[in-house]
């Protein structure tokens, strides 16, 4: 899942809002997400966090990897 991280650096604050932009652009220019109803969203979110798929430690990367996931996952 590529969330935008560069190469051996570390996933900053300032990352994850700019990824956070790149989203809402693609949502509102090609929504082709698979959720994309907030309830939708949050429910896939949850979903997703429930698997071995979601990260245990919490950082900025994982918090990125979680919203990338819940455009599509079900």
């Amino acid at each position: 899942m590529n969330v935008g991280q560069k190469d051996g650096q570390a996933y900053t604050k300032q990352d994850l809002i700019e990824f956070i932009h790149r989203s809402l652009a693609e949502l509102e220019n090609n929504p082709d997400w698979e959720n994309v109803s907030l309830s939708h969203y949050l429910e896939s979110m949850a979903a997703w966090l429930d698997t071995h798929l979601a990260p245990d430690a919490p950082s900025w990367e994982a918090f990125a990897k979680i919203l990338e996931a819940s455009k599509y996952y079900e």
